[in-house]
Parts: structure tokens; sequence; C-alpha cells
């Protein structure tokens, strides 16, 4: 049986061809060169492993969309050599050529956008991507963060957390937030996503441990007062951080409600949570004590 013509020799599935060809060299060369010479140019990632491949996908897509358009005419055309679906019979020499062509052309794309998106992950997940990507947005933030004391811990360590549960949540909640920058219908200040943040047993108790016992932390703050000499002055500030476990007899200082046998409830009256008259707290099995304020 004589090797029929390509079905990938149309016209559409050469336009994916070339797309595929351009983008993939592109984007080889980038990633190669991210890997080697490693910089944090948020927008040379955001090209290379967020646009780049999106396009890369394209270009297959319109490869197949010509093959599948191709068949669909020659068997319109010659019902009886064409059948509606393809039939893969190895035993024929040209066919074992093409399967094989097909095969490595289709892996080496797959090979380089794995890569690519894998490295898209990581991006996704970086403190550049959350603080300079939307640097209008959320310069404040940012800026703040670099000069907290968790300057040092990524972004989704607190935000998002472990598990791949949060980890879609936080990505389709992202598509949102996308669109809210690109339409500017975000609402400054960012506020803080109290309502719908992960709890802080997922997220915070990873690095502090709530059964864990501090002693109390003196800080000395000095003050020059705006007279001639400058007068200074000392103030000695004692901070009794406490957490433990009450078992133990450690339940105290600012931490004591961190504590498993806790449960501590509270009603706020406004969105900010400046203003909170009711609240709750029951120490095991004991009675709950209700704190209210006079009104």
């Amino acid at each position: 049986m004589p090797a029929p013509p390509h079905l990938s020799r149309n016209f559409i599935s050469l336009v994916g061809w070339l797309i595929v060809c351009v983008i993939g060299a592109v984007l080889a060369v980038l990633v190669v060169t991210d890997i080697l010479f490693y910089s944090e140019d948020v927008y040379k990632s955001i090209i290379t492993y967020m646009i780049l491949p999106g396009f890369l996908m394209f270009g297959v897509s319109v490869v197949m969309l010509g093959i599948f358009l191709e068949w669909r005419r020659r068997h319109k055309r010659d019902p009886g050599e064409y059948p509606a679906l393809p039939v893969v019979n190895m035993n024929f020499a040209w066919q074992r050529r093409r399967v094989f062509i097909g095969a490595v052309l289709l892996s080496l794309v797959f090979a380089g956008s794995a890569v690519a998106v894998y490295r898209g992950y990581h991006f996704t997940e970086s403190i550049e991507f959350c603080g300079e990507v939307c640097h209008y947005v959320m310069e404040p933030e940012h800026t703040a963060y670099q000069h907290s004391p968790h300057a040092r811990v990524p972004c989704v360590a607190c935000h998002i957390g472990p598990g791949a549960e949060w980890f879609v949540k936080s990505k389709i909640s992202g598509l949102y937030q996308v669109y809210s920058v690109l339409t500017k219908s975000y609402e400054l200040p960012i506020e803080v996503p109290v309502a719908n943040l992960r709890p802080a047993q997922d997220t915070c108790e990873a690095c502090h441990w709530p059964e864990k016992f501090s002693d109390s932390i003196e800080r000395v703050i000095w003050h020059f007062s705006p007279d001639q000499a400058n007068t200074p002055m000392r103030y000695n500030l004692l901070l009794k951080v406490g957490g433990g476990d009450p078992e133990l007899g450690r339940g105290a200082g600012i931490h004591w409600h961190s504590s498993d046998h806790v449960q501590l409830r509270y009603w706020p009256r406004d969105e900010k949570r400046l203003e909170i008259p009711w609240v709750e707290v029951t120490v095991r099995d004991q009675e709950p004590r209700v704190f209210r304020s006079p009104d």
C-alpha cells in the first residue's frame, strides 16, 4: 500500500507548524537562559512561563485542527479509502515512520511545555510574582512585607499554604484578581481577606508551635525629647509572650488563647473588626464566659 499524502499538508496545519516552530525555539532559548543566568525580571518570567506556553499549545491545537479537517475532507471525497476514523497498521513502513516521527515531535513539545509549566508554577508561587507583577496595586503591601519579621517567608506560605485544594482555590480566585486589575475595578487600600483566609492551624502553626512556651521578652525603647539638650528617655517594655499547654501550667501570656483547650469566639461590629462588643471564651469543659460591652 503506497503512502498517502501527509494529513498535515494543508494551509491550517502549516500555519500551526510555523507557530510551533517559532514559539518553541524562542521558548527553548528563554528557558535555558533563565536556568543558566537566573534573573528576577518578572515580566520576562511572565512571557517565558505564562504567555509563550499558551501560544505553543495554541500552535499544536491549530496543527491538530488542520489534520482533523483534512481527514474529514478526504473521507467525504472517498469514504472507501478513508474511513470515518484513522486506522493504524504498523505493518506498513510509512505508518511506522510517521507514528515514530509524530511521537518524537509530540514528546518534544510536551516535554518543553512540562518544563515551562513547572517553572511557571514556581514563578506564580514566588515573592516577585505576588509583589511586583501588580506593582501599582500591591506596592504598599510589598513594601511593608520587605521590612516585616516575615520578610524571608514566601507570601504563599501564609496566604495559600500546602495542599492541592487551597492551591486550586487560590488560582481560581486569582482569575478574578487578574480581571480586577485589567478592568481597574479593585478598591484601595487592599482589604485583608479575613473572611476567607485559610485557618491559622494550616499555615501559621507550621512555624509557630502553639504549645511551645516562650518567656517574656524585654524591649528597650529610647526616645529623645525635642528640647535643646535632646534629653534621652528610656522605656522598658516587657512582652509577656507566654503560650504553652495549660495542662503543664504554661497557659499564660498574650498567647494563652492559642491552646487547643481554648475556644475563642467574637462578634465584630464593623467589617474592619475594630469594634468587638461581644467575646465568648470556653476553656475545656468549663462553662463559657461571655464579655459584653455596656450597650
